[in-house]
């Protein structure tokens, strides 16, 4: 899936190029270009070589994480449960180096989310299609298709980090699990505009909003 996604933003890169040089008849054209890479498998060797870095993955959704309960996390009992596990699971807590929390992240990533999701990545797939209807995507609520991508794969990256943590303090996931954090996920992040303008202007201001950043935070 995280193919899937990265080749999404290349897409969506473009089309808002297009559209910010009033050059919307290329569009189209785009869409064929696109799909004769997908089916040739011309990407794959391209999307291999981008690097796996953990440490800025666990700065970056820290960050927003943090963010999340400034603006009032804590009034979502089973979302904060969720919450408290992630922290624990990867060892989130006051003191502990970035480097440190991303050996935890790596460990609970590949002993226990990683063999869940090979059988069960579909849920996190349907929650996207489910995104993606929900918020008449990519026309959201930024004025660009590739800034409404870039907040997806926010939403993405929160939640496969929650999961990751809580595969790490659980000792392992159930589709229970997942069910309660996307479910409790959504109403307390997804209904907070507040909280999605500040992300942005958060990443705006980092500069981690180009594609380069994108595929990292994306890439497993």
């Amino acid at each position: 899936m995280w193919e899937r996604l990265i080749v999404l933003g290349m897409f969506y890169q473009r089309v808002e190029e297009c559209i910010q040089t009033k050059n919307i008849e290329e569009i189209p054209r785009q869409i064929g270009v696109f799909t004769h890479l997908i089916e040739e498998g011309s990407l794959r060797e391209e999307l291999a070589n981008i690097p796996i870095r953990y440490q800025v993955q666990m700065d970056l959704t820290k960050r927003i994480s943090d963010e999340r309960v400034v603006l009032g996390g804590v009034n979502n009992p089973r979302y904060m449960e969720c919450f408290s596990a992630m922290l624990h699971g990867i060892h989130c807590h006051d003191g502990v180096a970035i480097d440190t929390m991303a050996e935890h992240h790596t460990a609970a990533f590949s002993t226990y989310y990683q063999p869940f999701m090979e059988e069960h990545e579909y849920i996190l797939e349907n929650y996207l299609v489910n995104y993606a209807y929900k918020n008449m995507f990519p026309f959201g609520s930024h004025p660009g298709v590739y800034d409404n991508y870039v907040i997806m794969i926010v939403h993405y990256a929160m939640i496969k980090l929650h999961l990751i943590g809580m595969a790490g303090f659980h000792q392992g996931l159930t589709t229970e699990l997942v069910i309660k954090l996307i479910q409790s996920f959504s109403k307390t992040v997804e209904h907070n505009t507040l909280f999605v303008r500040n992300i942005f202007k958060l990443l705006k201001d980092n500069q981690y909003t180009s594609m380069a950043y994108i595929s990292i935070l994306v890439k497993n």
